[in-house]
């Protein structure tokens, strides 16, 4: 029957039929091509938005080991070495801190795989010692960096 009415169309109504199928498989692809590229775009983003997390990480942390190395000169001096350079580096120590924590506010975590979420907040947890430990330092009853003194 349908073979029947296909012969009964014109030539041009025959070619427009055969035109559709390229069309239909076309614009199909286009729209593949289209989400495909948007998914690559996304996945850009996120992985930009890591770098940038990353650098404010690694300066934040590059800032505490200076922090961490004055802090012992100082308390291997008794107070008598470093002290202004201590106040200061806590001060830049603090700042990175603030920024690391402001881009965390902006940051979407729901991204990043759960291994990745719980390396983060394990590695901020420990930043929530530094007062606790600086004022152990500063009243010089921390004898060596991370360990509280035994007197």
């Amino acid at each position: 029957m349908l073979l029947l009415k296909l012969k009964r169309l014109s030539i041009e109504s025959k070619l427009k039929i055969l035109a559709i199928f390229p069309l239909i498989f076309i614009i199909g692809l286009s729209f593949f091509m289209i989400y495909d590229s948007y998914e690559k775009d996304l996945k850009l983003k996120n992985v930009e938005k890591l770098l940038i997390l990353n650098t404010k990480i690694s300066l934040l942390l590059h800032e505490t080991q200076k922090e961490r190395g004055m802090t012992a000169g100082f308390l291997g001096s008794k107070g008598e070495k470093f002290s202004t350079e201590v106040v200061a580096q806590r001060l830049l120590v603090d700042e990175k801190l603030k920024e690391v924590n402001s881009f965390l506010n902006t940051f979407d975590k729901n991204v990043y795989s759960d291994e990745f979420l719980e390396n983060l907040n394990n590695g901020l947890k420990k930043l929530q010692d530094l007062p606790n430990i600086r004022t152990g330092v500063s009243a010089f009853s921390i004898n060596e960096i991370g360990r509280a003194s035994c007197r």
